[in-house]
């Protein structure tokens, strides 16, 4: 639990609920982590990303830190794996006369999350991001 103070008294703000739902947490998780900068984890990410979108699975994208650029990069790399998946596979235009929901890849398109335990206030908070984030998803890719 963390406290802050606004005046007098320090008040308690209560930490953030954690999902433990199994049936809702990613079947997946992967770390891609590096020694330092400019070591490839960017580049390692996107095509892990584009690769698992085009083969169906549902990322949910995650990167810590302050880096903005990156989670854009991470993003361009889900829309980059559902034009694969479209041009390699007709799945998609099948499941949309059938009227299956799963067709949209809106629905399965998700945007990058930060992580950033310092920004976020706390390691908790960023622990609790990853479950809200990461449910329902197939995979979750943190870089």
């Amino acid at each position: 639990m963390e406290t802050t103070t606004t005046g007098a008294a320090p008040t308690a703000t209560p930490d953030p609920p954690i999902d433990n739902d199994a049936e809702r947490r990613p079947k997946a998780a992967l770390l891609v982590s590096g020694t330092s900068s400019g070591v490839g984890k960017t580049t390692v990410t996107i095509g892990l990303i584009a690769a698992f979108v085009a083969r169906g699975y549902t990322v949910q994208p995650f990167k810590c830190g302050p880096d903005f650029l990156d989670g854009m990069h991470h993003e361009a790399a889900v829309r980059a794996g559902e034009r694969e998946r479209r041009n390699n596979n007709d799945d998609d235009e099948q499941r949309a006369r059938n009227n299956d929901p799963s067709s949209s890849s809106q629905q399965r398109r998700r945007h990058c999350v930060n992580l950033d335990a310092w920004m976020m206030g706390g390691t908790r908070a960023s622990l609790a991001s990853f479950h809200r984030h990461a449910a329902g998803s197939d995979i979750a890719l943190v870089e």
